[in-house]
């Protein structure tokens, strides 16, 4: 109970004293042994699960971290509007969502690779914990070299399609400035993946040569 006043000194005689009064007098012995069980619970939530970590934005990972997620969303948000404006163009009464192929890779690419890596961000900012957990281990390495590759063929099979298809033209095609952004941005994107997996690679070697 100490430690949670540490970590909450503004609420910690609130937080105790509704531990405590999870069990009241009288109760059953069953229900002594549940209201433990849930106090016991809550104050392992408090202890260790939420064992904030902010430290982690100011470090290299943390800062790799946000641009991923920062990248992931922006591609998301240009192909988006450029398959949403194809749609239009093909049925102005409908509209929907209609993206070509290389538009569609991309954009599977980027909402997956924004959700898996804002999960990431969150797990190792909100507990130390975990961030120590996942670090000791090689599942940054493979994520990280995973969404690298598919970043790079994405944005690389964006740009080019869409300069293929404009390439002479006198006018190009409507949402041509959001596609080649969102290829753009692909790229970048593979970069920050690939220097996260760099940054892990150097930094476990070190640590093994040391």
């Amino acid at each position: 109970m100490s430690k949670i006043k540490e970590m909450l000194p503004g609420k910690a005689k609130d937080l105790e004293s509704g531990l405590e009064s999870i069990v009241p007098e009288g109760l059953s012995e069953r229900g002594a042994a549940v209201a433990g069980r849930a106090r016991e619970f809550l104050e392992w939530t408090f202890r260790d699960v939420f064992d904030w970590n902010p430290q982690y934005l100011k470090g290299v990972r943390g800062i790799l971290d946000v641009c991923e997620v920062a990248f992931g969303l922006l591609i998301l948000c240009l192909v988006g509007s450029n398959c949403q404006n194809l749609a239009s163009e093909a049925n102005s009464e409908i509209g929907g969502f209609y993206c070509r192929n290389s538009d569609t890779f991309l954009f599977v690419v980027a909402a997956s690779g924004f959700f898996a890596s804002t999960l990431h961000l969150l797990c190792c900012l909100l507990s130390k914990k975990t961030d120590e957990r996942l670090w000791a281990t090689t599942y940054e390495m493979v994520f990280y070299i995973f969404y690298a590759a598919f970043f790079f063929f994405g944005g690389i099979a964006m740009t080019s399609s869409v300069s293929s298809r404009n390439s002479g033209q006198f006018k190009v095609e409507d949402g041509y400035n959001n596609a080649i952004g969102g290829g753009v941005l692909g790229i970048m994107n593979f970069i920050a993946y690939t220097g996260s997996a760099a940054w892990f690679f150097v930094q476990h070697k070190n640590k093994n040569g040391n």
